[in-house]
């Protein structure tokens, strides 16, 4: 969760996405030593500690996504937005 909502890595700005986050498990233990060598020679901080500050609350967000994606899909179209899966592109 902490790979996937990584703002550093992945700011509101950025077209990139987290897909390591769900397609290899390997890539995002990668990233995360990266970062931790990288903060140890550096003496800087390391965006994972204040990450794992917020993973109640992410955790949290996970749970309700989860929790109400399905009544989501099923409500159709409300309010002039279009069903999931009728995004094409």
């Amino acid at each position: 969760m902490m790979y996937a909502l990584n703002i550093f890595k992945y700011p509101e700005t950025s077209f990139k996405q987290p897909i390591q986050s769900y397609s290899g498990k390997a890539q995002v233990l990668k990233d995360y030593l990266s970062e931790y060598d990288r903060s140890e020679k550096n003496n800087s901080a390391n965006p994972y500690k204040k990450l794992a500050r917020l993973l109640p609350s992410m955790a949290k967000l996970y749970d309700t996504i989860e929790q109400d994606i399905g009544k989501a899909y099923k409500e159709g179209i409300e309010d002039g937005k279009a069903k999931f899966g009728k995004v094409k592109g």
